[in-house]
């Protein structure tokens, strides 16, 4: 133990070595210590196998990792630690440790926190500018509360994508802003409830995140989250009074018979990955084109913009009905609809790019009539009951799509008049870009 003006530092005697570090094993039953200590140039700061030991006021930087802690019997507590600028993981947590982390800081390490089947506490703590993500969790049960997340890489707090989600109630995001939060998470993690600041200033909010099942009109911006995956569609879900559903990355949702997410004066932003896209689906184990109305229909006049990008709608009767609006539809999977993949009505304007319409029937892929003018560029068409019909009296732009052979099938494309949509020219092969499973 040193003290506050007696600090206790661990190095090596040359700058270019490292040395293996403080070990803590199999002394679970004794009292150890570490308080105003400094390590660095190790190669683990402090290793802890077997061990529950008191570190406290140390300041662990420049080692290749700052902590490890190993084993069920590991139930070690680190309290108001430095833990930065460490080259590569800041702490790692595995094998059944339980270690509680209050009130410290880690920062600007080159990797964050790796917890691997372990159940960490963290409590109060200031997480900040870490790459390989802020905390990391594989197979863990690991609690979060009062924890400052800043500016992590790429993500502040990583999950897995099944089981049961994780509590993070009650921390600190450096903002209030639900979409901006979930885009700094990954697989499923519950803040429902968020602070609105640090601790101990911050109070708690709770964030606008739908449960299960879904039905009823939404009037205030809204949430779908993986945490609360899969949702089920019960009755009609009604968007307006300008309201925003933000569905996260990951999310499944499952429509009953004969229903539909309705969108009024109200948007939809539907932001999946490639890994981790957004699926509009049957609630049936064995789902046959129709099974259920539209994943989403534009109904009404909007000024508020709906995105839908690394989406799978699949077993509608219409997959996007949109009578108003310009939705963006992009790297989205568009399969399986009885009647139609997109129909645009009136003067709807949707851009739809980068997606893939396979084995849709009826009207086929898209159907285009009134004075509707989408924009449909860098398209995969492939066996639909047509490609296009393109009815509109506006000019259609539908250059640079791949529509299942080259040239294409004349059959495949229905049009209002020779100049009233343009297919030239067509991609050679499927474009590399769209979105295919």
């Amino acid at each position: 133990m040193g003290g506050k003006e007696n600090i206790i530092t661990f190095s090596t005697a040359e700058e270019t070595k490292i040395w293996r570090g403080i070990i803590f094993e199999n002394v679970k039953e004794k009292e150890n210590i570490l308080k105003f200590v400094h390590i660095r140039n190790a190669e683990i700061a402090v290793q802890i196998v077997a061990s529950s030991p008191f570190i406290s006021r140390c300041e662990l930087t420049e080692n290749e990792t700052a902590v490890k802690v190993v084993g069920a019997f590991s139930q070690p507590s680190l309290e108001e630690n430095i833990v930065h600028k460490n080259k590569n993981r800041a702490v790692i947590i595995e094998d059944g440790a339980k270690p509680k982390l209050i009130a410290n800081e880690i920062l600007d390490n080159k990797e964050g926190i790796l917890v691997q089947n372990a159940a960490p506490d963290f409590t109060r703590n200031q997480i900040a500018r870490n790459g390989g993500n802020g905390v990391t969790l594989l197979k863990s049960d690991a609690q979060f509360k009062e924890n400052t997340f800043i500016d992590n890489r790429p993500f502040d707090l990583s999950a897995e994508t099944e089981g049961d989600a994780v509590k993070a109630q009650g921390n600190w995001w450096g903002t209030t802003k639900g979409l901006e939060i979930l885009n700094r998470l990954r697989g499923k993690v519950d803040v429902s409830a968020i602070l609105d600041g640090p601790y101990p200033q911050g109070k708690i909010i709770r964030l606008p995140i739908l449960h299960s099942p879904l039905g009823g009109e939404i009037s205030e911006d809204a949430y779908l989250t993986l945490s609360h995956s899969p949702y089920q569609v019960s009755k009609d879900v009604v968007v307006k009074n300008g309201a925003t559903l933000y569905i996260e990355r990951g999310v499944e949702i499952r429509y009953e018979q004969n229903r539909s997410f309705i969108v009024e004066d109200g948007g939809i932003v539907a932001i999946g990955t490639r890994e981790m896209p957004i699926k509009f689906l049957a609630a049936s184990a064995s789902p046959t084109p129709g099974f259920y109305v539209s994943a989403v229909k534009f109904t009404k006049a909007t000024k508020v913009n709906s995105i839908f990008s690394f989406c799978i709608v699949k077993y509608a009767q219409i997959a996007f009905d949109i009578h108003y609006g310009a939705p963006e539809i992009s790297h989205s999977i568009i399969a399986h609809n009885s009647q139609g993949g997109i129909i645009c009505r009136n003067d709807a304007a949707p851009k739809i790019l980068y997606s893939t319409f396979l084995n849709n029937l009826g009207e086929g892929a898209i159907r285009v009539v009134g004075m509707a003018r989408p924009t449909i560029n860098y398209n995969n068409f492939m066996n639909n009951a047509f490609a296009i019909q393109a009815f509109s009296t506006i000019y259609i732009d539908a250059r640079h799509n791949w529509w299942g052979k080259s040239p294409p099938e004349a059959s495949d494309i229905f049009k209002y008049s020779d100049d009233s949509i343009n297919i030239s020219p067509w991609l050679e092969k499927p474009e590399e870009k769209a979105f295919r499973e």
